[in-house]
């Protein structure tokens, strides 16, 4: 989608978002678009808005489906619903889960190397490495990354930022990306970044990826 395209569905996105605050497929669309504009701090903030309404349709499915457990204690229908959605509040799952999770972050990897830029793979690796438990070594390893040239890559900060959001931990996602800005900065017309300042390898101000 071009960024003139782009520019007018967030516009129709914030008026459906306004009046109907309850939409979640409207948040999570304006949610992608966001990312997709480099505007990840504000993509944070709808991220909270976003999970605070998922947990309480959650919260409110395990309820219901208690009551009819309570009906129909021997229902296996309730009693497997029931357990998918405690999964989903735990975010564990079976071993044949994990391994088909695990297949899909090999995937996504080796995806994002051929298009870093891909805001929806950068997205659903970030939540599968949390889902995972990989999050902490993740982290590390950008950390790292980033310590060694100062600058890293956008995916580095970016996949970071996202990781974060889905610990929900929002004040350092937010602050990940006010860091991220001082050293890349998106470029509308491209649609990529443009480094601006000097890496410690010896990367140019002005690079674009």
């Amino acid at each position: 989608m071009a960024s003139a395209n782009k520019a007018g569905r967030l516009n129709e996105l914030d008026r459906t978002v306004r009046e109907e605050p309850d939409n979640l497929s409207a948040l999570k669309e304006r949610i992608g678009l966001l990312r997709e504009m480099g505007r990840h701090e504000e993509a944070v903030n709808d991220a909270v808005k976003l999970n605070a309404m998922l947990d309480a349709d959650l919260k409110s499915s395990i309820s219901e489906i208690e009551l009819k457990l309570r009906d129909y204690p021997d229902a296996p229908i309730y009693k497997m619903i029931r357990k998918e959605l405690l999964d989903e509040r735990d975010r564990t799952g079976s071993a044949s889960g994990r391994d088909q999770q695990n297949s899909r972050l090999a995937e996504l990897t080796a995806s994002l190397k051929s298009n870093p830029s891909d805001t929806a793979s950068q997205a659903d690796m970030a939540a599968l490495v949390v889902r995972l438990g990989k999050h902490e070594e993740t982290l590390k390893a950008i950390d790292d990354a980033i310590a060694r040239d100062g600058t890293a890559t956008p995916l580095h900060w970016i996949t970071k930022g996202l990781i974060l959001t889905e610990l929900r931990r929002y004040d350092d996602a937010v602050a990940t990306y006010r860091s991220f800005n001082e050293v890349w900065r998106f470029d509308a017309q491209t649609e990529g970044y443009v480094l601006v300042k000097h890496s410690k390898d010896g990367a140019a101000a002005g690079a674009k990826v």
